[in-house]
């Protein structure tokens, strides 16, 4: 009796893979390949079929139409993803994922 089975697991397993799932345009922040995914709720960094790096963002935000957000541009390198940090002044700001140039939120207040 060496091949015992766990069920409890496997079927928690196979509702975990059967749960709900985003879809939608993903970009490298590595090497700037795009492409169309699909992955559980929560998955936020998807490996790039082009570079393999673990650097796939969701291109927009999921589930808000394209007409309800904005787009900012970073001015160093062009990148539209962000990351709210914490800088070692203690003040906040907007640091790009592509460069990591910060971007205040002044500035940002700003653009609206």
């Amino acid at each position: 009796m060496t091949n015992v089975v766990d069920l409890a697991t496997r079927r928690a397993a196979a509702k975990e893979a059967e749960g709900p799932h985003n879809s939608g345009t993903v970009l490298c922040l590595a090497c700037k390949y795009e492409w169309q995914a699909v992955a559980p709720c929560g998955v936020y960094q998807l490996e790039c079929p082009s570079c393999h790096t673990q650097a796939g963002v969701w291109a927009a935000p999921i589930g808000l139409p394209h007409e309800t957000y904005t787009v900012f541009t970073c001015g160093s390198c062009g990148g539209q993803h962000f990351a709210l940090a914490r800088h070692e002044s203690g003040r906040w700001f907007f640091c790009c994922r592509s460069c990591a140039h910060f971007v205040d939120l002044q500035t940002i207040a700003e653009r609206l």
